[in-house]
């Protein structure tokens, strides 16, 4: 094959193998740009993936407490706790068999969720909206009974709803039925 029949990318003319710095700059460029747009995509998705991460933890954990008081034939109770400035900041979910619907020192804690640990500030405390009755500590509360019913503190029949809003301002609902189904609402 003669020299001049060679193709080499874009120095077929000039007779040269390899790249150019400019070429190696373009490419680097591109490469750069197209990063970036990548990493803004995954950040911008970041806050609405931890969004519907918490409905479902929410309700896997609420699930958990029901088939625990099923399993134990004993009152599981779940309480939002609240910071100094009032703001729901997770909940606790415990064995409650003295049936106040209020964890007591010798009550033993099943699970314990706190939003800003777990979804990484990006469902703030101030945006957690629970609609269920409080108990004595001033917690709103949820309980299910022996047979996975859930309760309210009153011990009627517990349902409400627990409502998210994220760092973007997108919300999600997570309903509880007094019959005890859970679903997540947009």
């Amino acid at each position: 094959m003669r020299r001049s029949d060679r193709w080499t990318f874009c120095h077929a003319r000039h007779g040269k193998n390899g790249f150019t710095l400019i070429e190696v700059l373009i490419v680097i460029a591109i490469i750069s740009i197209a990063t970036t747009g990548s990493i803004l995509m995954v950040i911008n998705w970041l806050p609405n993936y931890r969004l519907k991460m918490a409905s479902r933890d929410i309700i896997s954990n609420f699930q958990k407490a029901r088939f625990t008081a099923i399993q134990r034939n004993v009152l599981i109770s779940i309480s939002f706790v609240r910071n100094g400035d009032g703001d729901i900041i997770g909940y606790s979910i415990y064995a409650d068999p003295n049936l106040n619907r209020a964890r007591d020192a010798d009550e033993p804690e099943i699970d314990r969720v706190e939003w800003a640990s777990r979804y990484k500030g990006d469902i703030p405390a101030d945006q957690v909206i629970v609609n269920f009755t409080k108990n004595a500590n001033d917690e709103r509360t949820i309980s299910f009974d022996g047979r996975g019913v859930p309760r309210n503190v009153g011990g009627g029949f517990g349902a409400g709803t627990i409502t998210l809003v994220n760092t973007r301002g997108k919300s999600q609902q997570v309903v509880i039925s007094a019959a005890g189904s859970m679903r997540i609402a947009s």
